[in-house]
């Protein structure tokens, strides 16, 4: 499955970087990999200035929402969350960067075999590059995994298992914290102007996006 000069010789053109749609969650999640919340209930709540406990689910359903169209945005995972990303092909000598930014480590590479179970790839021929918003995985000593038909690749040859996030509520920058509080503030208060407006777009609050435009992943040209 995997060899040193199979690639080159081909052609085969190495990916720059994983498309966010070649990721899922693991599950179930690894249990050294606990869950993490940019912000709390209770910090929703004093900024909504809520002083009662009676929409408490409510307000969680819009923190989980606000949280996640701050990651959608910025192309960051803030709370840690085991992933694994999947590509045809591993080549030589190249990076190949990870989705959802800020990588805390990988778990394991792994390809197809010839039963159709992964196995695990030797960590010698790999290692973690890591940026401050970007990461990716580069083969070294001139070793990559390749598709046994290079011409009609299993799209799922190889899996990267990583973990991605943020292992603590303080280590995430706070202009993001903040900005998932503005907008989980903004669909508590603004829950009656939309559901009386179908079919009316929200205007994105400015200041959430100012607060989030440092820290959107920037892909390498």
């Amino acid at each position: 499955m995997y060899t040193r000069e199979y690639g080159a010789r081909a052609g085969y053109r190495p990916e720059i970087y994983i498309p966010y749609s070649r990721t899922a969650p693991v599950s179930p999640a690894p249990a050294d990999v606990p869950a993490v919340q940019a912000v709390t209930r209770d910090q929703v709540k004093a900024h909504a200035r809520v002083d009662n406990d009676d929409e408490d689910s409510l307000i969680d359903l819009y923190l989980a929402a606000a949280a996640a169209g701050v990651e959608q945005s910025t192309g960051q995972k803030l709370g840690q969350v085991a992933l694994d990303a999947y590509v045809p092909a591993l080549p030589s000598e190249s990076t190949l960067y990870l989705p959802w930014g800020h990588v805390q480590r990988v778990i394991q590479i792994a390809y197809r075999g010839e039963e159709g179970a992964y196995e695990e790839w030797p960590q010698q021929f790999w290692e973690l590059q890591t940026l401050p918003a970007l990461s990716g995985v580069r083969t070294t000593d001139g070793t990559g995994i390749y598709p046994a038909r290079l011409y009609a690749p299993d799209r799922q040859a190889v899996r990267i298992r990583y973990v991605a996030g943020y292992d603590d509520a303080e280590e995430i920058p706070t202009p993001l914290r903040q900005a998932v509080l503005m907008m989980a503030g903004e669909l508590y208060n603004e829950r009656e102007l939309h559901r009386t407006q179908p079919g009316v777009i929200a205007i994105p609050n400015p200041a959430a996006q100012m607060l989030m435009a440092a820290y959107k992943v920037r892909w390498p040209q």
